[in-house]
């Protein structure tokens, strides 16, 4: 699995939004302050600008855990 950018969140809470790729896609993680995984989205079925956004869209709080 191949981290391909991170983004931190706006909130200054050290949480961040990144997108991964492995063999059946792209995925975004999303951890907490510790750098474990809260959440995994899948977006395997979507292009890297699908996945890009989305891990945007929850580091600048348009979307919500």
């Amino acid at each position: 699995m191949e981290e391909l950018s991170v983004y931190d969140f706006d909130d200054n809470s050290g949480r961040t939004a990144s997108v991964v790729e492995d063999k059946l896609g792209y995925f975004v993680h999303i951890k907490d302050e510790k750098k474990e995984i809260q959440k995994i989205i899948d977006v395997s079925d979507k292009s890297i600008y699908y996945a890009q956004d989305t891990a945007v869209n929850y580091a600048t709080g348009i979307a919500k855990l």
